[in-house]
């Protein structure tokens, strides 16, 4: 099955969408690289103070529900296949009109655990924010700095109402452990 498609492209860093009355919302990574083992996650927090932190199990990590908190769901490491060329894992959120902040990561495990950073860049991929109204939005994964994880979106709440928004900000598997403390049941 082909490469999903969105109808906008947040290309650039800071590239932003107009702040929909977005309440649900399905987040597709999708990549063609057959060497990359790429891991979806997202670390944030809800407008009533709660953390959010969902990835892998095989991480360690939460795979999140759905019906309580956190309102985020990770279908599980490549997760879902649409066969053919195409790699996909999915988040899916609930209440996202109730997030204040919540960070979109890739990682590519295998590299990361090598201590080889990656460019992302290479992977023929994207992250696509499919929300329950309004129009589907990639951001490519196109930042050709090395690193081992990268912030490639946030769902930003901080307005009336919440906008997504490309970051693009690719980092140290250091740099991420120190800033996601959520992350730390992934590390030894």
């Amino acid at each position: 099955m082909p490469k999903l498609k969105a109808k906008v492209t947040l290309r650039a860093k800071n590239d932003a969408s107009a702040e929909m009355d977005m309440q649900n919302a399905k987040v597709v990574m999708q990549w063609t690289a057959k060497d990359a083992d790429l891991d979806l996650m997202c670390f944030g927090k809800r407008k009533d103070g709660t953390d959010i932190s969902v990835f892998t199990n095989k991480l360690g990590g939460s795979l999140g529900v759905i019906d309580a908190n956190p309102f985020v769901k990770h279908t599980g490491d490549a997760g879902v296949d649409l066969g053919g060329d195409v790699e996909v894992e999915e988040l899916h959120i609930a209440k996202a009109n109730e997030i204040e902040s919540l960070d979109v990561l890739v990682m590519n495990y295998t590299d990361a655990v090598e201590g080889k950073p990656s460019d992302f860049a290479t992977y023929g991929g994207d992250v696509v924010v499919e929300p329950d109204v309004g129009e589907s939005m990639s951001i490519p994964l196109n930042d050709t700095k090395l690193g081992d994880v990268m912030v490639v979106c946030k769902i930003d709440g901080s307005g009336a109402k919440p906008k997504v928004v490309n970051t693009n900000d690719v980092m140290s598997i250091g740099e991420f452990a120190s800033r996601y403390p959520g992350s730390k049941p992934m590390f030894e």
